[in-house]
């Protein structure tokens, strides 16, 4: 998708300096890619103690029946 903006320069230019992408566009992208793996951490680390855990004996039983 083609798109227009404005970024502030200072933070491109801390971008850059710690990623040392070959283009703006893969600054960018990489920017994605780390937002989105954060924000399913956070949705991951939210969950923990909200399921319902088995015990050893019973993954044991899951795994003999295949």
């Amino acid at each position: 998708m083609r798109t227009t903006i404005d970024i502030n320069d200072s933070l491109l230019r801390e971008a850059w300096q710690l990623v040392r992408p070959r283009s703006k566009r893969e600054l960018i992208e990489h920017s994605l890619h780390e937002l989105i793996r954060r924000e399913h951490l956070k949705r991951l680390a939210g969950r923990i103690g909200h399921t319902n855990m088995i015990s050893r004996r019973e993954l044991l039983r899951l795994r003999r029946r295949g």
